[in-house]
């Protein structure tokens, strides 16, 4: 939903092969029909937008028993599956050539005629969109989604080990761009497992700095603090408990400790 709060409108663009229509159409239809449902609520919104809505049929060869393929060929893949989502999706098709053989087959529409269409497409307000979609995914989208996060973990506390705050800030960078997709189980874990595991991490460096500030080892400390002060900013908005103002001032009072000592 946060990339639809930035858009003006939403022109939703479904794809889907030519050979996946004639060979599995039963598991194709209910694909676009479960995609449409869980993007659009139910057919009659669907309908209502489907002048925003194209379907893109790809991997279509230009001629087919030696007659030129027609719009009308796919249309009839679709329509006999007696869906409505399917009928709607029928009347929105268009056929690509991506290699824009349109010479030979009119009906295909070449790049260049599908950036043009797009273009001239009505668009869902960004209001309505935002309440109108929700974000699809499927099981396999699920399982990809979360093990990319979990394999983030361990990455991003070796970064720190390492003191690789540039490798940090990415892999951090990486995660803020999968919670786009506000997949809950993925904010789930990144609150539960990420981010305990990070200020886990953060302990341990500011527990180092004060012990090397209270054995006077300034230098070491002033390491550390420096180390936190670059750890912070390449994972920024990470609610890590890290005061860098209160470890500042507590370098401060051991030095000043150590001076009213040597007097």
């Amino acid at each position: 939903m946060r990339v639809l709060q930035q858009a003006r409108g939403i022109k939703p663009i479904f794809i889907t092969s030519y050979e996946n229509l004639r060979e599995n159409r039963r598991e194709e239809i209910r694909y676009l029909e479960n995609t449409c449902c869980q993007m659009f609520g139910s057919a009659d919104n669907l309908r209502r937008y489907q002048n925003a809505v194209l379907l893109g049929i790809t991997k279509a060869p230009l001629c087919e028993d030696g007659e030129p393929l027609t719009k009308d060929t796919v249309r009839e893949l679709l329509t006999d599956a007696n869906s409505d989502i399917a009928t709607i999706l029928a009347n929105r098709i268009f056929l690509f050539d991506p290699l824009d053989r349109t010479e030979d087959n009119p009906q295909f529409w070449s790049i260049q005629r599908c950036r043009t269409e797009i273009a001239q497409l009505e668009h869902i307000p960004q209001q309505r969109a935002a309440n109108l979609f929700q974000t699809t995914l499927t099981d396999g989208d699920r399982v990809y989604l979360l093990t990319t996060v979990r394999r983030l973990r361990p990455k991003m506390v070796n970064a720190i080990t390492q003191s690789d705050v540039t490798a940090l800030g990415q892999h951090w960078q990486l995660l803020q761009r999968l919670r786009v997709v506000e997949y809950p189980e993925v904010d789930q874990f990144i609150k539960e497992e990420v981010l305990p595991t990070l200020k886990n991490e953060v302990l341990k460096h500011i527990n180092s700095f004060k012990k090397y500030a209270n054995a006077h080892d300034f230098a070491l400390a002033e390491n550390q603090l420096d180390f936190l002060t670059t750890l912070q900013d390449a994972i920024p908005g990470a609610p890590l408990g890290l005061d860098l103002n209160a470890l500042g001032s507590y370098l401060k009072g051991c030095r000043k400790k150590t001076r009213n000592k040597k007097d």
